[in-house]
């Protein structure tokens, strides 16, 4: 029998007999090989579901979960140097990837990355903006785009559609990275969405659709402009509204109407609506009178059927989170424990919870969705995610994560663990919530954890 065939056979067995007994929970092990091809197996230490990857000099620029066995790291490797690595959870391997990297670094950089490629710009400073396909070929987007320290650029959800500002001429351009066809859009924009880039425009999480939201020095100023992204027809022309906020399914956009509002402050005697797409059909549901305020923030839950807001009485300040389902026309609610005054800075609707967090506070309480308390106020510590900074929590296939005193917290409906994480620097959940991934810095490098929950 060929003997190179015997030793590649050899090769395979050891690793699915280590990966079969980290999953069985025995004794720490390790490994050490090498393939021929870009492939790399690293040295893994598992013990009782926990592997260990101490190879990286430090904290990566970017990780994620593939799918729910599959990382993909970006960082740089203490022996393979700067590049794309990914961590297989049921080979026990981490791997060079062939992940899209700047094939040109002396002379481009990356400021976007997708699915479809890379957005990329000159190094020099130049005018230009690139798309870097899979394959490395290089198309031009945009010949006069001058880059800046937070560029005018922005990418859907799905990661197929850009949205970008042709200054020159005032205008938005979007460009579809997967048919490559660009659009400038007619008419010159304002000098304050010209100014305030980020807080003004906003693509639809599907890149079907993209906002220009302009908030007036009154709330009764501010206005919505919605646009087809890939036609540039105009479907919402200077709606009057405040607050404007996505669907998750880029179907409806949520908005505060601010026509009634005058000269007041407070959002009190409006109404609260969506306009649905591509109908262009605008829904009111709600109007708050004059006894009742409104938070400047709506809240879509994750399958976009859901729109929550919260409303506070004038006169005793008690809170009440408000809830209208877009099927069914029901308008609902329930009221916040007694000894919370101050609306939340942020709320997220998982499938059975609803999570509120306080900013000044550093504080979580987590609700079942008929109003029933699951975790009372609970005072949580400040850390980074690898997958997001919008809040100091994660939302994951109906669990909760956080960070308090060294350990970190997770939080079901139907149950509660931690995990012991010291100097823990940053963390993140699998998709189907079964590993969480964790990263601490060790003496010269960084070190990342990825812990079984259950069984994989």
């Amino acid at each position: 029998m060929n003997k190179k065939w015997i030793m590649t056979a050899a090769g395979a067995l050891i690793v699915f007999i280590i990966a079969t007994f980290t999953v069985l929970d025995t004794k720490v092990v390790e490994i050490e090989a090498r393939l021929d091809s870009k492939e790399i197996v690293e040295s893994i230490h598992s013990d009782k579901g926990s592997v260990l990857i101490d190879s990286f000099k430090e904290v990566p620029a970017s990780i994620r979960f593939v799918d729910p066995q599959r990382i993909e790291v970006s960082g740089e490797h203490k022996i393979y140097g700067q590049g794309i690595y990914e961590i297989d959870l049921r080979q026990m391997q981490v791997k060079k990837s062939d992940t899209l990297d700047v094939s040109d670094k002396s002379l481009y950089m990356e400021i976007l990355r997708s699915d479809y490629g890379l957005i990329l710009v000159k190094k020099d400073g130049s005018p230009g903006l690139f798309h870097q396909l899979s394959d490395g070929t290089l198309k031009r987007i945009s010949s006069n785009f001058l880059v800046s320290t937070a560029p005018d650029v922005e990418l859907s959800a799905s990661g197929d559609k850009l949205i970008y500002c042709v200054r020159e001429s005032a205008q938005m351009a979007t460009y579809n990275l997967n048919t490559f066809k660009k659009k400038v859009i007619s008419g010159t924009l304002p000098e304050y969405v010209l100014n305030n880039f980020h807080a003004s425009i906003e693509l639809s999480p599907d890149g079907g659709y993209f906002m220009v939201y302009k908030r007036g020095d009154k709330l009764s100023e501010s206005t919505l402009n919605v646009y087809g992204a890939d036609s540039g027809r105009k479907y919402v022309d200077e709606v009057m509204g405040t607050s404007p906020k996505w669907a998750p399914d880029g179907k409806r956009l949520g908005f505060i109407y601010s026509g009634q509002l005058g000269d007041k402050s407070a959002l009190t005697d409006t109404r609260v609506g969506y306009i649905l797409f591509p109908e262009r059909e605008v829904v009111y549901f709600d109007l708050v009178d004059g006894q009742q305020a409104l938070s400047q923030k709506l809240h879509w839950s994750e399958d976009g059927k859901k729109l929550y807001y919260m409303r506070s009485a004038l006169e005793s300040g008690k809170l009440t989170l408000r809830s209208f389902d877009v099927d069914s026309g029901l308008l609902s609610g329930f009221d916040l424990a007694e000894n919370i005054t101050n609306v939340p800075d942020d709320i997220q609707v998982s499938e059975d919870m609803i999570v509120m967090y306080w900013e000044e506070d550093k504080a979580l309480q987590i609700y079942d969705l008929n109003g029933s308390i699951l975790l009372p106020v609970e005072r949580i510590d400040t850390i980074k995610f690898f997958d997001t900074q919008d809040r100091p929590y994660l939302i994951s296939n109906g669990h909760v994560g956080y960070y308090k005193d060294n350990q970190i917290c997770i939080f079901s409906s139907k149950a509660r663990e931690t995990l012991i994480g010291e100097a823990i620097q940053e963390f993140v959940f699998s998709s189907d919530s079964n590993w969480v991934l964790t990263g601490v810095p060790s003496d010269g490098g960084y070190n990342l954890n990825v812990v079984a929950r259950k069984k994989p």
